[in-house]
């Protein structure tokens, strides 16, 4: 079972960033500037400057420079910024419309799925709240949506969280 929850949370993860990526590539950062890293902390998506040197989302200021160049406005920076927690939304919603649509589909995977999520994300906002106070900086996808847009940061994260909450009560009485 522990394995089991290792993969969800890695499928999870990587689905994460691969939203960011695709967010990034729509909105106009080259494929071949992009590099997505799973397998070191804090997983991410790297993007390389004009000399091929990736930079982390820990050099914020360099980072951003980076992203202001292909995508110069805030609204773009933005989905930039959710992209992740949008495109992992897609892909959980997909599979819980799945799950109850189709008969012989396993509802335990989409309940542990999403009970992951709401977990890791609650703990992450949690770490991204108290580290951004401590840096003066954003220092995560929450702080960096809501420091870009703050009212509609926060109405998009409670739509988030409310869905989530509400597949997983869906989910556990059926």
């Amino acid at each position: 079972m522990f394995f089991y929850i290792l993969v969800l949370y890695f499928l999870i993860t990587a689905s994460h960033e691969l939203g960011h990526f695709l967010a990034g590539w729509y909105l106009g950062i080259p494929k071949n500037k992009m590099t997505i890293q799973l397998f070191k902390y804090p997983p991410q998506v790297l993007l390389k400057d004009d000399a091929g040197v990736k930079v982390s989302v820990e050099n914020f200021e360099r980072y951003f420079e980076i992203i202001e160049k292909y995508i110069p406005s805030e609204k773009g920076f933005w989905l930039y910024v959710t992209g992740g927690h949008i495109f992992e939304f897609i892909i959980v919603l997909s599979l819980s419309i799945l799950a109850f649509s189709v008969d012989f589909f396993p509802l335990i995977p989409v309940r542990i799925c999403v009970f992951l999520i709401l977990l890791t994300s609650l703990l992450y906002l949690v770490f991204d709240i108290v580290l951004s106070l401590y840096a003066k900086n954003p220092c995560g996808d929450f702080s960096g949506a809501y420091m870009l847009k703050p009212f509609f940061t926060s109405v998009f994260y409670v739509i988030y969280f409310c869905s989530y909450i509400w597949i997983y009560i869906f989910f556990k009485s059926n």
